[in-house]
């Protein structure tokens, strides 16, 4: 595993090449982590396809998502997968598959990976939950791993959340059980990462460390996913908005940097 910090010395992109294809992991849906528009902005002429890992109704599992995602593309090309925070782990389990199917890719860009543990749960329930209105310290803590209590917690600071808003109270239980399915369907995605074992992969990974980020530590669990890893490290707040970060991740997707 390579690790070394970003410097001003960055060899200049090349303009990526038309249609090379890259597959970008996001949370569209909900809203959560990074977002990869300054990334994909930056790759014009790439043909990209993008996936939100909450959409797993049908395949309630990680492996069983990536599945779909690939047999979805048909892919059966070179590219890049990317994916961030906890999608990292949809991203990985993608790249396996597209190995198992015999179209590995070129390269895995991997941006503050973060592999999500009860404990990580209980502090993202806390925090939507404040962003509710509720008083979180004066509650007692919530088992993240019973996810009816979970959603039951979640449903009434919405509905409380809803009534402070001034919506009717007729009103308030519906906007309340949709915004709870939004929340539910993100806290099953992340029970569902942390009970998942990363797989090993061949392909090369780029690894993006914010070093500011609290939860940095999250990522350490990728590093030796694969025999050819580099970590970046930077301290220059969201990674995919830092000119030379993403300038360097272009250069790499368009397979035209080392």
């Amino acid at each position: 595993m390579t690790d070394h910090r970003m410097t001003a010395t960055l060899r200049p992109p090349s303009p990526p090449r038309a249609g090379r294809p890259l597959l970008a992991v996001e949370f569209t849906g909900l809203g959560a982590g990074e977002d990869l528009q300054f990334l994909l902005s930056s790759l014009r002429d790439t043909h990209v396809h993008r996936v939100d890992p909450l959409d797993t109704e049908a395949a309630p599992t990680i492996t069983g998502f990536a599945q779909q995602v690939v047999t979805a593309l048909a892919a059966r090309h070179g590219g890049a997968v990317i994916g961030s925070c906890t999608g990292a782990v949809v991203a990985v389990e993608i790249a396996a598959q597209l190995h198992r199917d015999g179209a590995e890719p070129d390269l895995v860009v991997l941006v503050n990976p973060q592999c999500a543990r009860n404990t990580y749960l209980l502090e993202e329930h806390r925090a939507i939950a404040t962003r509710l209105g509720a008083n979180t310290t004066a509650e007692p803590a919530i088992d993240v791993a019973d996810p009816v209590l979970l959603h039951a917690d979640l449903l009434k600071h919405a509905e409380s959340f809803a009534i402070a808003q001034g919506i009717p109270a007729e009103d308030a239980a519906v906007f309340a059980a949709d915004l709870c399915d939004r929340y539910r369907a993100w806290f099953d995605f992340l029970a569902a990462t942390a009970r998942h074992d990363l797989p090993p992969i061949d392909t090369p990974v780029v690894i993006i460390v914010d070093e500011s980020v609290a939860a940095a530590g999250l990522w350490k669990p990728f590093a030796d996913l694969s025999p050819e890893t580099e970590v970046i490290t930077h301290h220059d707040g969201p990674a995919l908005t830092s000119p030379p970060l993403r300038d360097r991740l272009a250069a790499l997707i368009a397979g035209d940097a080392q």
